[in-house]
Parts: structure tokens; sequence; C-alpha cells
């Protein structure tokens, strides 16, 4: 009579034993169904990052210069932002003049190391979490070498572990909105902050005298070259290097691109320099 029982008590823990592993088989299924949805997600939002950041900078880059163009107020533009919607992902886009901001690599071969430094310093006046500058030119860098530039990154001029730490979506005093590493080197200005002006033009002019050309385009708002440094007084071999450093028309342009999801921010840099040079127009594009 013991056999039977014991019998019984051994398909039961068979089949106890077959439940538990069905359970464990179907939660770890579970698990990677619902791992491969939220990498199918994640997928998806990427893409959608992807091409509609592509969408905004192509749309907005195209139409740059007649955007900044639009008075607002008495100062000049240097970068106007817009806020779109793509597939419930939230994109801001800033645009803007890149000429009309300092150029780095223009300001390490005038000035060096500790120019660079000091300029990087100055033009984050305003910003509320300043960067640490630091200075880290390309070391295969060749002077006259048309192709490479000494300074490609902005992480070669300060130390700044994320990206929202280079821009300011609400303004300029952040180091990307008045610092740049592209373009002819000249200063755009007819459009150039004060602060930026100053600085690109320091141990060429003397205060005064920017101050003159301030007053000149407030009061002729829109004018060129000749009209701002009319009656200025400047002398003829400082004037000469001016006209070496500045300029009224820009050709280099950039937006910069901010997709909020859910859970996340993703970043995109676009730069677009037009006008003659060896490769013919040039093209950036940085990703974080």
């Amino acid at each position: 009579m013991r056999h039977p029982k014991q019998s019984s008590g051994f398909v039961l823990i068979l089949a106890l034993m077959v439940l538990v592993v069905a359970a464990t088989v179907l939660t770890a299924s579970a698990r990677r169904v619902s791992s491969l949805a939220l990498r199918a997600g994640a997928q998806q939002q990427e893409v959608q990052v992807r091409w509609g950041a592509e969408s905004c900078q192509a749309l907005c880059l195209s139409r740059a210069e007649a955007w900044l163009a639009l008075p607002e107020g008495d100062e000049p533009v240097v970068s106007r932002s817009v806020d779109l919607k793509l597939g419930g992902i939230a994109f801001r886009v800033i645009v803007s003049d890149e000429q009309a901001k300092a150029n780095v690599n223009r300001l390490w071969v005038l000035r060096g190391d500790s120019g660079v430094m000091a300029a990087v310093q100055h033009l984050q006046v305003g910003n509320t979490r300043p960067l640490q500058p630091r200075v880290q030119p390309d070391p295969t860098y060749l002077p006259g070498a048309a192709a490479l530039l000494p300074f490609s990154s902005f992480e070669q001029v300060a130390a700044a572990s994320r990206p929202s730490q280079l821009i300011d979506p609400a303004g300029s005093a952040s180091l990307a909105g008045r610092m740049t590493l592209w373009g002819s080197g000249r200063i755009n200005l007819r459009r150039a902050e004060p602060r930026v002006i100053r600085e690109a033009l320091d141990g060429i002019l003397m205060e005064d005298e920017i101050a003159g050309v301030l007053m000149r385009r407030k009061l002729t708002p829109g004018a060129g070259l000749d009209v701002l440094l009319d009656e200025t007084h400047i002398p003829r071999p400082r004037l000469v290097l001016v006209r070496q450093a500045v300029t009224d028309a820009s050709q280099c342009h950039s937006a910069w691109v901010i997709a909020r999801g859910a859970t996340r921010e993703w970043h995109r840099f676009y730069v677009a320099q037009e006008g003659p040079s060896a490769n013919g127009p040039l093209r950036w594009r940085f990703t974080w």
C-alpha cells in the first residue's frame, strides 16, 4: 500500500518542479520581451531625433542670414531660437552667426595660449557657471595648412563635461554663444556684441575708438564697414589692421539643435561655411 503513496508524492514534486521551471522561463521571456520593447522604443526615438535634427538644421541653416537680419530692438541679433515639436519630441533650434563671435583660432595665432585663456574667461562674464579654460591645440597643426585648424572642438578650449554647459538656450553668455572655432576669423562688425568686438580688436584699437565705432553702428543700423569706420579718426596704419580683422557680412552660420524626450536630452551642432575655399563650402557636425 506504500508504493502508490510514494508514487503520488513523486508526481507532485515533479509537477511543482515543472511549474517552477515554466514560471522561470516565462519570467525570463517576459523580461526579454520587455527589454526588446524598450530597446526598440529607444532605437525608434534615436531615429526620430536624428531625422528631426537633420530636418531642423536643413530648414534653419538655409535661412540663417535672412532670419538674423530681421530687426529686434536697438541691438543687432547674433542668435535666434525657435521651438518645434516633431513626433512627440520637443526641439529647440538656436541659429547663430559664427562670424559675430570671437574666433579662437585667430586669437591663438595672434596671442598664443595665454591670450586664448584670457579670452575664454572674459567672454564668459555673465555665465552663471563659467567653464575652466584650457588650451589644447591640435599637435598635428602646421601654420598655413588650410585643411586643418589648431582648434576644431570646444573640448580643446574649456573643460565641459556636458554639451548643455556650452550653450545657453535663453541667451549668449555661454562659451558657444560668444566664441567660435570656424569661419574666416574676421569679426562681423555690424552684428557682434560690444564685448566680443572689444575682445577681437584688443591690441588693435583703443577703447575710445571702439566706442566710436559702436556709436556709429547704433546711429546707422545696417551700415557697412566704410560708414562704420569713417570719421573715427583711426590712424591709417591701424585702420589697415582693423580692416584685416573685421567684416560687414557673414559666410559662416550654425544651428545648435536640442531635442528633449521624456527621460533624456540630445544635442546636435551643425556649422556651415560658405564662400571660396580650397575644398569649397565646408560643413561640420557634432553629436552628443
